[in-house]
């Protein structure tokens, strides 16, 4: 919204300020000049400060193509959503977090919309020149909220009471400077002012104690925007959230699945059912987890894939998790971190041959990475390739000196070359980073005694 500075000054400019007085129609031009000419840094600034959140927000894909959400979809949600925060302004009842982005609003929704802000913003025009402050109100109100109003869609929500909170100084300079010209001849206007304002005041009080009520946590939020809202995947996938940090797993993919029921492809439930569903025991899932496991096989986003593998490869199942880890490949073959867990469950199988590939594979992106060096440290090892494997370990521990299983890798390599003292040194190294690893504390005590 700060991006609408430049021009919000201009506004100011006219009122309350009021520097545009211009006595003809020439020195309104030359005033009218000056105004915009003494507010180009502004304007620069907001132009910068665009393009960099509009690249930023469509790197990360935050923002909407026209082909997910058409230009109509979004006039039509525009208008619906500035209708509806005037509503939630004088009647702050069924306030909810998030409202769920709609594709299609119901044609009478957007025409009643549309004629309220075309009716109003022809009322601020034609009052414009005796009410200033009635025009400057309204076109506050519809300027600051135009960067967010969806136009430019990002995220997934229709609306956001927080979006409010500049634009609707707008509305309240109309209500008080119209309050103020309303009771100017009044006798009692002290006293009625004063009654009005505690009694307003006293309304939102009670109102904001009520909704207190509801941002206890995560899951009494979402569960009131669900009660609140039709076809709330956010708020079902948000729910979901809350109950997987409390430990409540099997109940937060209930609530995955009920998300992704309404929107099959969004990307967070995914992401967030695979987390839940590698926490779970797969091997032996109930009914539920294997229809959320049906829907995670069909989906194209390596996150989950990858996520998933995770989870199988740590009850055992390889085969499996290879596959996801495939998967995941498939759609993002870049992807380092996918690639090395690929090579380590390789490695796991035996898969030498193939695991030493994939790991080669990431070292031509990244020739640091010491995730891959020390994977492909492992797999040399095993192989009895001991000089090959030292100098990759060697160099995943120059970039990450604190790796404690690359040491561990390099005391079996050094071991077996013969190298018994500096192989003790990097056992010793790797007990001192993980306390809890079997196999460093029995080569070491093998070691030490052979050495006795």
């Amino acid at each position: 919204m700060v991006v609408t500075l430049p021009f919000v000054m201009l506004l100011l400019d006219y009122w309350p300020l009021r520097r545009f007085e211009p006595v003809n129609i020439s020195a309104g031009q030359a005033l009218l000049t000056r105004l915009i000419c003494e507010k180009i840094p502004f304007f620069l600034l907001a132009v910068v400060a665009s393009a960099l959140t509009f690249f930023f927000q469509h790197q990360d894909a935050a923002t909407a193509s026209l082909r997910d959400f058409p230009i109509s979809a979004r006039i039509s949600n525009a208008l619906v959503a500035y209708a509806c925060y005037l509503e939630e302004t004088f009647w702050p009842i069924d306030l909810a977090n998030p409202y769920p982005l709609t594709w299609h609003w119901p044609w009478g929704e957007v025409l009643a919309a549309g004629v309220l802000v075309i009716g109003l913003s022809v009322l601020a025009i034609l009052m414009g020149r005796k009410w200033p402050c009635g025009l400057v109100g309204w076109l506050w109100f519809l300027g600051t909220m135009l960067p967010v109003i969806g136009l430019v869609q990002v995220g997934v929500q229709s609306m956001a009471d927080r979006y409010t909170y500049i634009p609707l100084l707008g509305v309240f300079w109309i209500i008080v400077w119209g309050a103020d010209d309303f009771t100017a001849r009044w006798r009692l206007r002290g006293r009625v002012v004063t009654f009005a304002t505690l009694l307003i005041l006293g309304i939102c009080a009670m109102r904001t104690r009520a909704q207190l009520d509801y941002w206890r946590d995560g899951e009494s939020l979402f569960r009131h925007a669900i009660t609140l809202t039709k076809n709330n995947f956010v708020a079902f996938d948000g729910l979901g959230r809350a109950l997987y940090n409390k430990g409540q797993t099997d109940e937060a993919v209930s609530y995955y699945l009920k998300s992704l029921e309404i929107r099959p492809r969004y990307r967070e439930a995914l992401n967030h059912l695979a987390d839940a569903l590698a926490r779970l025991d797969i091997i032996n899932a109930n009914t539920n987890n294997r229809h959320g496991l049906a829907r995670l096989i069909g989906t194209d986003y390596a996150n989950a894939h990858n996520t998933l593998g995770l989870g199988l490869a740590l009850n055992g199942n390889l085969n499996d998790a290879i596959s996801h880890f495939r998967k995941a490949l498939l759609y993002e073959p870049d992807n380092v971190n996918v690639r090395c867990n690929l090579a380590y469950a390789l490695v796991l199988q035996g898969r030498l041959n193939e695991a030493t590939w994939q790991c080669r594979q990431v070292l031509q992106r990244s020739p640091l990475y010491p995730i891959a060096n020390n994977i492909l440290g492992l797999a040399l090892l095993k192989q009895g390739r001991w000089n090959e494997a030292a100098a990759h370990l060697r160099e995943a521990l120059q970039y990450e000196p604190d790796f404690a299983d690359a040491h561990y890798n390099l005391g079996q390599a050094l071991a077996a070359l013969g190298q018994r003292d500096e192989a003790i040194a990097h056992f010793k190294e790797a007990l001192q980073l993980n306390p809890n690893e079997p196999g460093a504390r029995e080569k070491l005590n093998q070691l030490e005694n052979s050495a006795r």
